[in-house]
């Protein structure tokens, strides 16, 4: 994963609005690039949220938490549907945060997630 916005983009879109992959190896590869993504996205989002305010910076907040909570080791992983979903949302919510409310200098295109 390159980390651009696009790909990105691309992948919690497959995960929200298209049928999920038939087979379990393709489910699997879909998670391991959200994972990925949450990853990138997700302390990018730490460092933008202390120049946020009001909802916006609760909603950074609970994406956050989110993330911590799906990327724990103990996460439930048997439902790959689920999983892809919950990912999906916090990846969309994270680069949306991110494009509208992230460090100066933070890309607005598809260059990439910078912090």
């Amino acid at each position: 994963m390159t980390g651009s916005g696009e790909e990105i983009r691309a992948a919690y879109r497959q995960a929200l609005y298209e049928l999920p992959p038939a087979r379990w190896e393709e489910q699997a590869a879909l998670v391991a690039v959200l994972e990925g993504a949450v990853m990138l996205l997700a302390p990018a989002v730490a460092a933008a949220a202390p120049r946020m305010s009001g909802e916006t910076r609760e909603t950074a907040l609970t994406v956050l938490r989110h993330a911590d909570e799906l990327l724990d080791e103990e996460a439930p992983r048997a439902d790959l549907k689920a999983r892809l979903h919950d990912l999906g949302v916090v990846a969309r919510s994270s680069l949306t945060l991110l494009e509208q409310f992230g460090a100066p200098g933070a890309p607005k295109t598809s260059e990439g997630v910078r912090p």
